[in-house]
């Protein structure tokens, strides 16, 4: 758990250790962050490690982002993406063991096969993922007017929250739907629902249309190395970069979110390798004017880079250095010149805090949708609108 003085500065000094409420003290004082480890099993703290004080925050817990309040975030909403999981019973039998898993085909690229389905069921698919492991998962994009036309949906609304309220859903119709779907892409027959928590068929029907992407990348946060200074004395600057889905949120059914996350990871990895090549040295030569412009040029890099992220397609990526931690090495688009129209928008990534925290996430994620994303892999830009 990262220690609540990062997360939030609190104002105010305190008087001295006795009287004073911040876990500081228990970390001992000194540069850089500090969090708190607590063993899984007693519950005790590892005072060891809650003394060690590190230069680098890096968030990769996915939409629970903890570092909210430090990365706002966008929403972008593209065209209506309305996804379907199911969950089937795995009887271990040989046509269970023999059936072939899909790891991810679009409509775009089999269109033979995705039509051959519709001419049989009547069914229309986006995409579809099927997975083989103690059930068989399936979890496809489904367009409107197969399930208006299937009976799965009674109405068409203009509103998505109304079309795919339970009001407006035949349960029983979509049950029938995501059967067919599942044995006709697998080839099994006879599948039975698995039950989810509530002794219910594990079949889920949602919206998938929206996507969230933090504003930046990256930040130089101040933090205090003491509670008991004033103002500013004391203080440090700590990196802070999102990964993976805290960074870019993936988006089905277009394909690359995996890669996406990989090559966020690496730009991570960079950025902190400057970190420690340029601020830090700086830092240790107690020269404030030179140890800003080196954060600036830090995260001037990474911003620059981040804006290529979502743009990323098999073309614009080099594909034999796709590994290498040199972002010019990765991203055939980036330049210093990119990096130079960046270089004055990222002064308000260092400080203490933003000027406006952004609130977290409106809505928690259904068990359905959280897998449904983790089956899938990201967006593109054509996808997608501000």
């Amino acid at each position: 758990e990262l220690c609540p003085r990062l997360l939030a500065q609190k104002d105010g000094v305190c008087a001295d250790a006795q009287h004073c409420d911040c876990c500081c003290h228990s970390h001992g004082f000194g540069d850089g962050a500090k969090a708190h480890f607590v063993d899984s099993e007693s519950g005790a703290e590892d005072r060891e490690l809650s003394a060690e004080a590190f230069d680098v925050v890096i968030g990769s817990d996915g939409r629970r982002n903890t570092l909210f309040q430090d990365f706002p975030r966008k929403e972008f909403r593209g065209k209506l993406a309305i996804a379907i999981t199911a969950n089937f019973v795995n009887r271990r039998a040989e046509s269970d063991v023999r059936a072939v898993e899909i790891s991810g085909v679009s409509y775009i690229y089999n269109q033979k096969w995705f039509r051959a389905l519709f001419d049989d069921t009547r069914i229309a698919l986006e995409n579809i993922c099927y997975y083989s492991d103690e059930t068989h998962y399936f979890v496809m994009t489904a367009t409107k007017a197969s399930l208006l036309a299937r009976g799965v949906l009674r109405t068409d609304l203009a509103e998505t929250h109304l079309l795919l309220d339970d009001a407006n859903i035949n349960r029983e119709e979509l049950l029938r739907y995501a059967r067919d779907a599942a044995e006709w892409t697998s080839g099994l027959r006879d599948l039975e629902f698995a039950l989810n928590g509530s002794q219910s068929p594990d079949v889920a029907l949602f919206d998938f249309t929206s996507v969230y992407a933090a504003r930046n990348a990256s930040r130089a946060k101040q933090i205090r190395t003491t509670c008991c200074a004033p103002g500013g004395e004391a203080s440090t600057h700590v990196l802070m970069l999102l990964t993976g889905d805290s960074l870019l949120e993936p988006f089905w059914p277009t394909g690359s979110g995996a890669g996406r996350g990989f090559l966020s990871a690496l730009d991570a990895a960079y950025t902190a390798l400057q970190w420690a090549l340029r601020v830090l040295p700086a830092r240790r030569l107690e020269d404030p004017r030179a140890e800003m412009d080196a954060m600036v040029e830090v995260l001037a890099e990474r911003e620059s880079v981040y804006r290529l992220l979502a743009q990323t397609t098999p073309e614009n990526i080099s594909s034999k250095d796709f590994s290498s931690l040199l972002p010019q090495n990765r991203y055939k688009k980036w330049t210093k010149s990119a990096v130079n129209e960046v270089r004055p928008q990222v002064r308000h990534l260092i400080g203490f805090r933003l000027a406006a925290p952004p609130p977290p996430l409106p809505h928690r994620q259904s068990l359905a949708a959280k897998r449904a994303r983790r089956a899938t892999v990201a967006v593109t830009s054509r996808d997608l609108k501000d």
